[in-house]
């Protein structure tokens, strides 16, 4: 997935979120690139593979 990719994600969850609660101001969502090698103090749930692909 291409950080634009992510980006234009993050825009519909962000969408999403904001149209089932509306009470919700502002979501803030940060795109993290995709490591080659996970780092030193990463959990097991971070050196997954993403479900998407990519």
């Amino acid at each position: 997935m291409t950080v634009r990719e992510g980006h234009e994600v993050a825009h519909r969850v962000k969408d999403a979120i904001r149209a089932v609660l509306p009470q919700v101001q502002d979501v803030l969502i940060h795109i993290e690139p995709e490591a080659t090698t996970p780092p030193a103090n990463a959990s097991p749930r971070e050196v997954q593979p993403s479900p998407l692909g990519g």
